[in-house]
């Protein structure tokens, strides 16, 4: 039944993406007569930071993207064979742009222009990885940023030649956004056509188009409480790391933000607040994984905040939050977002996080930045998150097979988002929310509670199992819960096999105790470290639904912490600027 489901769904996408083309001829001829600027203005800021080693391997000739190394010699890093698709998305993008414009080196702008000519010559658009549409889209934006420094000094044939290939990628994005792009890539599209289009002497009629593109793909992609529909926290971040200087640029021209963009960025912040720990991480949900402490500070250095109450609840996003004195539960309450926006979505249902202070404790496996396809499909499935599993599987269905090269499986059933309830009183918070990602397989629904008291030192649970028809009760299954911890987190499980300790590096304790069954230690993956993919534990908990069909559990602290220091290292305090070309914040650009 999956398998044909499946196949329909292939024939309908192959049709919309042949309506799309034809969409598509009269939207090119259209824009093929619009006239282009012929000069730039101004230059937005780049809010990312720049990294003084990236610049000194690059003017070395070594290019080193997403954990990959080309030395290129003599020859241009365009005529290399690229290690993975991840690296060469990153030097067609040109992010590392900035690093060299920021070089203590006079040569810098001059080996930037032979790099950016090599591109122009080498990299005519063939449709190949040069030319996708997020790649083209980051490579217009590095270069209107990096104007500046390009062109001073350079001679009026390469700025003929610059110019030439800024209108051309300009063009080339704005046919796609009139129907040839698929709509999970137009909203990057759209904001670089925005910034084109204010950055330069553009016509009135190019920058109409551009502000429609933009606020159109707002609307779609932006949900009401903030997120994002890919339900992304890291595309939430990428997103105010591209919208930022856009509306700079918008002050700049004396022109008024528009109210959907404006209002985009003051209801992201507050959700970006909801998902983060004490120590200033993210929680690592649906392609989340390491992220630089400068990308994130960047960020927050927008937060306007003031007196306003803290975001504990986005049911659009399908995120939650539980506190209590310094324990934080970061909690997906979420269902699977809409099949275009799925390819790097996780089963990741009623998965949770906890930090005490400034320390994570119960983590998710993140997503990893670097590495290869199969780890990267691995840190999707349910096993790699602190929820349930049944038998092993998923709790959605991915693609059987990936139609779309480099990107991930989507999700191809969509059951509705987890049934919810709130409560508070002055014991402290409690939620419960139940999902049906393993009704159809298994006959079953999955319900979690979680309380946390007002002081934080306990965090109570219970995880059932339910009938989806009580009259037809389901076939006994085998399933685990599994809580993966953070690398910072030393374990040791009791003679009993009943309870685990786990002491954290400032000094705190806590115990894990599960009722009636045993625990076992067992090796996990954490995928968000900055050095890439580290060893790890994970407590599980393993039983049979003719057994049991209920497990409670606890987080007790039995020890406060002798400090409330912060983590010393970039793995547990979010990032420095040192390698943020290897980081995510860049959008693999």
């Amino acid at each position: 039944m999956i398998g044909s489901r499946w196949r329909t769904m292939a024939v309908g996408r192959a049709l919309l993406r042949t309506s799309a083309t034809l969409r598509a001829i009269p939207a090119a001829v259209s824009i093929s007569v619009l006239q282009m600027p012929r000069r730039l203005l101004i230059a937005p800021p780049d809010p990312r930071t720049h990294d003084p080693t990236v610049a000194e391997d690059i003017l070395a000739r070594f290019f080193v993207f997403a954990g990959k190394v080309v030395q290129a010699q003599a020859r241009s890093p365009f005529e290399m064979v690229p290690p993975s698709a991840q690296w060469e998305s990153m030097l067609n993008g040109f992010g590392w742009l900035r690093h060299l414009r920021f070089a203590e080196n006079p040569m810098a702008a001059a080996i930037a222009r032979k790099h950016l000519a090599d591109f122009i010559r080498l990299r005519k658009n063939d449709g190949g990885p040069a030319w996708s549409a997020p790649v083209v889209a980051r490579r217009l934006m590095s270069w209107i940023s990096a104007s500046p420094f390009l062109l001073e000094g350079a001679d009026i044939v390469f700025y003929r030649r610059f110019m030439r290939a800024v209108c051309q990628h300009g063009r080339y994005l704005l046919v796609g956004l009139r129907g040839g792009f698929p709509v999970e890539e137009r909203l990057i599209c759209a904001i670089a056509i925005c910034a084109f289009a204010l950055s330069s002497d553009a016509q009135p009629r190019l920058i109409r188009l551009a502000l429609r593109s933009l606020i159109t793909e707002i609307k779609r992609c932006i949900l009401p409480d903030g997120g994002h529909v890919s339900r992304s926290p890291r595309a939430v971040v990428d997103l105010l790391l591209d919208v930022l200087p856009l509306r700079h640029l918008f002050l700049a021209r004396n022109i008024v933000p528009p109210e959907p963009l404006q209002s985009a960025i003051s209801r992201a912040l507050p959700l970006l607040r909801l998902l983060r720990h004490a120590d200033g991480n993210v929680g690592l949900f649906h392609g989340m994984g390491y992220m630089s402490a400068d990308s994130l500070a960047i960020v927050f250095r927008y937060d306007q905040a003031g007196a306003e109450p803290p975001l504990v609840s986005a049911p659009d996003s399908g995120y939650e939050r539980l506190t209590g004195g310094t324990s934080v539960l970061i909690i997906d309450v979420g269902g699977p977002p809409p099949f275009d926006f799925s390819r790097g979505a996780h089963a990741s249902a009623l998965a949770f996080e906890l930090s005490d202070g400034p320390w994570r404790l119960i983590v998710n496996c993140g997503a990893p930045v670097t590495g290869t396809a199969a780890s990267r499909e691995a840190a999707r499935h349910t096993a790699a998150h602190s929820t349930l599993a049944i038998a092993d599987t998923s709790s959605c269905h991915f693609e059987a097979r990936n139609a779309r090269g480099a990107q991930g499986a989507a999700i191809i059933e969509h059951p509705p988002p987890p049934r919810l309830l709130r409560e508070a009183d002055p014991a402290g918070a409690r939620l419960t929310a139940m999902h049906s990602g393993y009704a159809n397989r298994f006959g079953l629904m999955h319900e979690r509670g979680l309380a946390v008291s007002l002081d934080g030192a306990t965090v109570h649970g219970l995880d059932g199992l339910l009938d989806v028809d009580p009259k037809r009760p389901a076939p006994a299954v085998p399933y685990a819960l599994r809580f993966h911890l953070h690398p910072n987190v030393r374990a040791a499980l009791d003679a009993k096999d009943a309870a685990v300790t786990l002491d954290l590096p400032n000094g705190a304790s806590w115990r894990f105790e599960v009722a009636g069954h045993n625990i076992t230690l067992e090796d996990s993956v954490f995928y968000a470290a900055p050095d890439g993919a580290g060893r790890t534990r994970q407590i599980v908990v393993e039983t049979q639904s003719s057994m049991t069909r209920e497990i409670a559990w606890r987080f007790v602290r039995i020890q406060q912490a002798q400090e409330q220091s912060a983590p010393p290292d970039r793995m547990q305090a979010g990032g420095s600027a040192s390698g943020s070309d290897q980081g995510s914040s860049e959008h693999g650009q």
